[in-house]
């Protein structure tokens, strides 16, 4: 295929061609400073994502890969499309190459979909409504804490150790929701963070049977998740993992839960653009994308 007079080939869902993958991952590494092999190696890679790649010649030069997630949104499960890991190699840029791909994901997706949606950065702000996607709002849930000490057990869960990988992706797998947007059957990118970015924020409460991915920042406790297999209220589980320092519990996600406050988040470089008809859902109900569902 040719691109502004240039020949490309274009290749999709190639995740078990081992040359492709290498590439896969180059750009990748290039680009944003980490790679999916060690996703892929360890088997969580499954159907869900899907690189969209364009190739000169041996080499992936543009990609945009389409992620399928089902979503359980104000209690109604929905199939959701996620675009990630947009990038081109510097040599190619500005030559339409990201925009090809994107017109071509959302037409082989749309049809199947209640939503489209990717985060961007300020750069790219005015380059994404070009193909019928528009800016809403994310919005923070907090709360600010009084310590109480517990006498509850936590336990720092080993990522590099298989059974406590296989005890996460299974607590992960069968977890009811704490949240008003979640991942429905998704354990494969939760993994992806737990061993990786956030394989030192993993936790188990004993008593609760519960696994917290959470970050102590300063007096801040940043709680990006909760896996149970029963209904836990937040504010235990916040009670058990705050420190004496603890003044803040920031949520990773839209608690389904009374008693936190809210603000509309300002970060410019991860704003929500959304596509197709699920879109208002967002506008109205000061919902967040969890942030383990990113890509």
């Amino acid at each position: 295929m040719s691109i502004n007079g240039r020949k490309y080939a274009f290749v999709k869902n190639y995740r078990r061609n081992e040359k492709l993958r290498k590439e896969y991952n180059k750009l990748t590494e290039k680009t944003y400073g980490f790679d999916f092999e060690t996703w892929y190696q360890e088997g969580y890679w499954g159907e869900g994502h899907i690189p969209y790649t364009l190739f000169d010649g041996q080499s992936a030069v543009s990609n945009v890969s389409v992620n399928k997630i089902k979503f359980s949104v104000l209690g109604e499960e929905k199939e959701y499309i996620q675009l990630g890991t947009v990038m081109t190699d510097k040599a190619y840029k500005k030559q339409g190459l990201s925009s090809y791909l994107i017109k071509r994901a959302i037409d082989d997706t749309k049809s199947e979909c209640d939503l489209i949606y990717l985060f961007a950065n300020k750069n790219v702000l005015d380059f994404y409504p070009k193909f019928g996607f528009r800016e809403t709002k994310e919005y923070n849930y907090f709360k600010d804490i009084n310590y109480v000490k517990t006498e509850a057990k936590i336990k720092k869960l080993d990522m590099n150790d298989i059974e406590s990988k296989k005890f996460l992706y299974e607590k992960a797998k069968n977890s009811l929701s704490l949240s008003k947007v979640s991942m429905v059957n998704n354990s494969e990118l939760i993994m992806f963070y737990c061993t990786s970015f956030m394989k030192n924020f993993v936790y188990y409460i004993e008593n609760l049977d519960a696994v917290v991915i959470a970050e102590y920042d300063g007096n801040i406790l940043h709680i990006y998740d909760v896996f149970s297999g029963r209904k836990i209220e937040l504010r235990n589980i916040i009670n058990i993992m705050s420190l004496a320092e603890t003044e803040k519990a920031v949520l990773g996600f839209t608690p389904d839960e009374e008693g936190f406050q809210n603000s509309m988040q300002n970060d410019r470089d991860n704003v929500l653009f959304v596509y197709n008809r699920d879109k208002v859902i967002f506008d109205y109900n000061r919902l967040k994308f969890p942030e383990l569902s990113h890509t």
